[in-house]
């Protein structure tokens, strides 16, 4: 049996090639966008308070319940005139729900787990369920150098290559050194890689912009996805072990494995995405348009210069004008992942 996982969203790859000494084992965090501060003309202000239970935040509270509604996004020509797309009030701003996901027609969890997830909005048969500050293990896979196809180092995004000046400067919240655990408080989600394959999957239809400092800008189509595969696991079942991210402490077990007998694949996702756009993330869809945002700002927060870093910008080709159904599917902008170099 095959099995895979996809990581989509804001999510940070560390030293993959495991030759960077400032930085952790080969791993990933997901970036915690709740409980942020952030300097406004207004003052200092912060996102929806971090919850201090394992699974579930303040942030996602409106998805957890049911009571998500997919906002109405500008269109092209609202956006480039400034005018308002009248989003419902009640949906938090840059949103972002740490997940794992799978397709139901085609994977099951095990029975004590099911309770556990719940329908992904406008993706039928996808199943998700939150992570809040957990450490992540796969068992039967230690930590280990895997291997990394050679795409990676020019289809995942390098963090020197958009912001040199952050090299090596590092906010140990995100990324603690070697044997250590990033903070609850920076990350929602980490994993350590063992002895698998990292590769980038699906790119980005669009490319991305950065302005340097002292250097052109950087141009280029990216990666939305890393794809872990290839890698031990338990016969014919995926295990994943939830652990405290900082003690370490075993919370649960998720047993995944394939529904039919026949069927020899599991695929499974974990991403950290805007809430408009996991739909997209789990069935893999090329959206109609992709927005601009800032989403960027808490990737960047790995490092430790004042710096507030890079953000892109989408380049789309004005000579296609795509007729786009705003009601479902719509990319909400560039949200990495980022490799945050290590090799």
């Amino acid at each position: 049996m095959e099995a895979e996982i996809i990581f989509s969203g804001l999510c940070a790859f560390h030293n993959v090639r495991d030759k960077n000494p400032t930085m952790p084992e080969p791993s990933v965090i997901l970036v915690r966008t709740d409980g942020v501060q952030e300097e406004t003309p207004e003052g200092i202000t912060e996102s929806v308070p971090v919850d201090s239970t394992p699974l579930c935040s303040p942030r996602v509270a409106a998805v957890v319940r049911g009571k998500w509604k997919r906002p109405r996004r500008k269109t092209r020509d609202q956006e480039e005139e400034g005018r308002s797309a009248d989003e419902p009030a009640d949906q938090p701003p840059d949103v972002h729900i740490p997940h794992i996901s799978f397709d139901s027609t085609k994977v099951r969890v095990n029975e004590e787990a099911e309770a556990l997830f719940q329908q992904v909005p406008f993706a039928p048969g996808f199943r998700f369920t939150t992570l809040n500050g957990v450490e992540i293990e796969i068992e039967n896979d230690p930590p280990a150098k895997p291997n990394v196809h050679p795409s990676y180092a020019t289809q995942v995004l390098n963090k020197d290559r958009y912001w040199p000046e952050a090299e090596n400067q590092w906010n140990r919240d995100f990324v603690p050194e070697r044997g250590q655990q990033p903070k609850r408080s920076a990350v929602v989600g980490f994993m350590r890689f063992g002895s698998g394959t990292i590769s980038p999957g699906k790119l980005s239809p669009v490319q991305w912009k950065f302005e340097r400092n002292g250097n052109g800008p950087l141009v280029d189509t990216f990666a939305e996805e890393v794809v872990y595969s290839g890698f031990p696991h338990s016969g014919r079942e995926v295990v994943l072990r939830l652990l405290d991210v900082e003690t370490r402490e075993f919370i649960r077990e998720l047993r995944f494995s394939p529904l039919m007998p026949e069927m020899e694949q599991v695929t499974l996702f974990i991403g950290n995405n805007d809430a408009d756009d996991i739909d997209n993330a789990v069935q893999r869809r090329v959206p109609p348009d992709v927005l601009d945002n800032n989403h960027f700002r808490f990737l960047n927060r790995i490092a430790s210069i004042p710096d507030p870093g890079r953000i892109p910008r989408v380049v789309r080709n004005l000579n296609e004008r795509i007729d786009q159904d705003f009601s479902a599917g719509l990319s909400t902008g560039p949200c990495g992942p980022i490799d945050s170099n290590g090799g």
